[in-house]
């Protein structure tokens, strides 16, 4: 649904209209707000020459992925694509928040009833926020992407809150500076042994 991309880019410029997006998604029963961002790599032994049999199996996984979040209380909009699901998840005060580790166990069960093929996967978690502060929720899984982007290895589960001091250079565009901390030794280990250095 374009609306959730709507909500997490700052395309809705008034909170009259925030409100209505989120009443068309039924987003607006209870004040606590997150955004996630799910993408699926799918292995070497998957018929990728299969566009269709890749986009049927990531919209089975998405959508068991989504039945065991509404199943733990959180009701969900989201937009879905090839590869990739974004969505936003909004809860009732008791429910906890979702935890990078929250959202692995999750996952995970939803693993295991794909063990046909090989696949791999990278989710981003929000901070909680409010329906006012939803692009604050989306920059975040964004920046979330990004440092998945620039490490390069798959099955990360990460939360905004996960980065540490990683926020200091995605806040500041610096990203591209992360190696100048990297010592030269671990640079060269990496690049001659890959599987090693993940």
């Amino acid at each position: 649904n374009a609306l959730v991309n709507e909500l997490l880019q700052e395309n809705l410029y008034s909170a009259e209209k925030v409100d209505e997006a989120l009443e068309r998604l039924r987003l607006n029963h209870f004040p606590r707000y997150q955004a996630l961002a799910l993408r699926l790599a799918f292995d070497e032994d998957s018929p990728m020459e299969l566009e269709s049999w890749r986009k049927d199996q990531s919209h089975r996984i998405f959508h068991s992925f989504l039945n065991r979040l509404k199943a733990a209380g959180y009701e969900t909009a989201f937009e879905e694509k090839e590869d990739s699901l974004t969505l936003i998840v909004n809860f009732r005060p008791e429910t906890p928040v979702l935890a990078s580790s929250s959202v692995r166990d999750l996952f995970d069960a939803v693993r295991k009833n794909f063990q046909e093929f090989s696949f791999q996967y990278d989710i981003a978690v929000s901070n909680e926020t409010t329906r006012f502060r939803l692009p604050d929720a989306g920059r975040q899984i964004l920046e979330i992407q990004r440092l998945m982007r620039l490490f390069g290895s798959h099955g990360n589960v990460l939360s905004y809150d996960d980065l540490g001091i990683y926020k200091i250079f995605l806040t500041s565009d610096n990203l591209g500076h992360l190696s100048d901390f990297i010592p030269q030794k671990f640079q060269d280990f990496a690049g001659t042994y890959p599987d090693l250095a993940n």
